[in-house]
């Protein structure tokens, strides 16, 4: 079955850049809607001994990586991680002025923001570590995590609508960036 959203959001970075690629495949592999059926079908073809292409192409292709392009993918994973930390620190280090504040659109959208580059640096982390690298990020993340657990914690968000955030609660369901979404 065609997942025309999951498409759509692999297309827009498959080619940008060996990061773009490493976050595209990992969403295919974690992000994907399954049809009635279509997943039942899938484990008893995997019962069958069937070798799944759609369900290793992240993984196979990270292996194909020189040394020299996943240290390149690891530097790009740590700045994407300590920039998400400093967008996190710089806006909300002194917290939200009013539960007001929490429901204005545009902040909103910034914290729905937040949460998409949060959870697309978690399947990138995930196919790093994986090959047995990644430690940096994975450092870098944690301290991410620590900060958003300290800014968001306590506000009143809820009920937040996003198709990459509902689709990724499935893999990542007690996470802060996917704790609010309904």
């Amino acid at each position: 079955m065609r997942d025309q959203w999951l498409e759509n959001e692999i297309e827009m970075r498959i080619n940008n850049d060996i990061l773009g690629k490493a976050i595209a495949l990992s969403m295919k592999q974690r992000l994907h809607v399954y049809e009635p059926g279509e997943a039942h079908a899938l484990v008893q073809r995997l019962l069958a001994g069937e070798h799944i292409r759609e369900l290793c192409e992240a993984r196979q292709w990270i292996r194909t990586l020189s040394s020299d392009e996943l240290t390149y993918m690891e530097r790009l994973a740590e700045v994407s991680a300590s920039c998400l930390w400093h967008d996190i620190h710089d806006h909300y280090e002194e917290g939200v002025a009013s539960a007001d504040a929490c429901a204005s659109e545009s902040w909103q959208a910034h914290y729905i923001y937040l949460c998409q580059e949060r959870d697309e640096l978690e399947g990138v982390t995930g196919l790093l570590e994986e090959i047995g690298r990644g430690e940096g990020v994975s450092d870098l993340l944690e301290a991410v995590d620590h900060k958003a657990q300290v800014c968001f914690g306590s506000l009143p968000i809820e009920g937040v609508k996003d198709e990459h955030l509902s689709r990724a609660r499935t893999v990542s369901f007690d996470s802060w960036w996917t704790a609010r979404v309904s």
